[in-house]
């Protein structure tokens, strides 16, 4: 989201959003907690050869706590596992974003490793942790 400098900067992100909901190949959507819109969550794409997902999500600073993002992946989790009948779900973040972390690590995933400076964030490289889960882990 730094590179957005106005809401126009989002139609072609917003249009990609569409397109990959209708190409069944992930979502985004807004979470939403007291009739405000307070953070997103997504299925980056879907590997339907080898049934694997991502997931992304943030939290508007002010709605942290509430358990918004853990209820809503465990969720997640439930359609993508029972429903969808995937394998994998993968979850990256950065090495520093604690809070962030926390939410795999809370619901269960497991932490495979850091991927050295994988990933360009304002004005530096960011380790990323990939936290990991398969259906067979799933036993919700």
């Amino acid at each position: 989201m730094d590179k957005r400098q106005s809401p126009e900067d989002l139609d072609p992100v917003i249009e990609m959003w569409k397109q990959n909901y209708e190409d069944q190949n992930g979502f985004d959507a807004g979470l939403w907690f007291d009739g405000k819109l307070v953070g997103m969550i997504a299925l980056h794409y879907i590997d339907w050869k080898n049934k694997v997902t991502s997931i992304g999500y943030f939290l508007a600073a002010s709605a942290e706590g509430q358990g918004i993002i853990t209820k809503s992946i465990t969720r997640l989790l439930d359609v993508l596992f029972n429903e969808m009948k995937l394998n994998r779900v993968i979850i990256q973040c950065a090495e520093t974003n604690l809070k962030s972390r926390s939410i795999p690590e809370r619901v269960g995933f497991i932490n495979e490793g850091i991927s050295k400076e994988a990933q360009w964030l304002h004005d530096h490289y960011e380790n990323i942790v990939t936290y990991s889960m398969l259906s067979s882990d799933w036993n919700r």
